[in-house]
């Protein structure tokens, strides 16, 4: 499972340099794939949707679409 992050330019740098992260982050989870009407079949679509999700998270709060991807 990818999990996908929005990140500001500072937390970047602090979890570069080891800091714990103690924020949001986004994934496939089954009450997500059930808002958006997909399925497990559909993982890349789920992927991209929480994908995007993630990027106008991090607009939204950092102005800028900075997004951190982990696989969990």
């Amino acid at each position: 499972m990818l999990v996908f992050v929005p990140l500001g330019a500072d937390e970047v740098a602090a979890w570069a340099s080891g800091t714990p992260y103690s924020g949001v982050a986004y994934a496939t989870t089954p009450t997500m794939l059930a808002a958006f009407g997909l399925d497990l079949a559909d993982d890349e679509d789920a992927e991209r949707t929480s994908l995007h999700i993630a990027a106008l998270d991090a607009l939204r709060r950092h102005g800028a679409r900075r997004v951190a991807v982990a696989s969990a």
